[in-house]
């Protein structure tokens, strides 16, 4: 968790609002807030256009965890050292 950390504290915080476009800041703001469930469509729109982005593949095993979802999480934390396994 503490390269979670690093990543979710290395970007700076940025509303959720739909005028705000679609980004990891945005991901980590939503996950900042508590808003787990934007933060999880967030990173299901990322993954549409980056399917090989660890961050958001670890981002968006923040929010299944932080939703009850350990199964998912732990399938979302896999792949994103599948992506990249040196990171």
């Amino acid at each position: 968790m503490v390269g979670v950390a690093c990543l979710i504290g290395s970007l700076s915080p940025l509303a959720l609002t739909p005028s705000v476009p679609v980004s990891i800041s945005a991901d980590v703001s939503a996950l900042r807030e508590g808003k787990n469930e934007d933060a999880l469509r967030i990173c299901d729109e990322l993954l549409r256009t980056d399917p090989q982005s660890y961050k958001v593949w670890t981002l968006r095993a923040v929010a299944l965890e932080q939703l009850g979802q350990s199964r998912e999480a732990l399938k979302a934390y896999q792949h994103a050292l599948n992506v990249a396994p040196e990171s």
